[in-house]
């Protein structure tokens, strides 16, 4: 019975993304072009209140950086070699640039040149 939920919720989303407008979905990825993100109605907003009730919920900034840190490093181990600069320095950086990427979703223009600056950051 749960499964079949899951499946019909997972249908009933590949159904949505398949009818929106735009280019983009999660199963590709284009390394061609960088557009500006549009958000459809009250999603930024949404994201802007999820984001603020998770740093709520966390005892601090520090510990809520560090918990996503720690989540990553769990999903994915091998990744953590990649990391050189102390895990407490990365994840005030990490909490730095998801909060000026969050705080900038209702703007697509400010959020293109965002993550445009961090995505450099991140060339050798």
């Amino acid at each position: 019975d749960f499964e079949e939920k899951a499946a019909e919720r997972e249908a009933s989303t590949s159904q949505e993304m398949a009818g929106r407008v735009g280019k983009y979905n999660a199963m590709e990825v284009n390394d061609q072009v960088f557009e500006e993100l549009v958000l459809s109605g009250g999603q930024a907003e949404e994201v802007q209140t999820l984001w603020k009730n998770y740093l709520s919920s966390a005892e601090s900034r520090e510990a809520a950086g560090e918990a996503i840190y720690a989540a990553l490093f769990d999903a994915a181990p091998s990744i953590q070699s990649l990391f050189k600069t102390p895990r407490a320095i990365m994840a005030m950086r990490l909490m730095n640039g998801l909060s000026q990427i969050i705080s900038s979703l209702d703007d697509p223009k400010a959020l293109k040149i965002i993550v445009e600056a961090l995505g450099f950051q991140h060339l050798d």
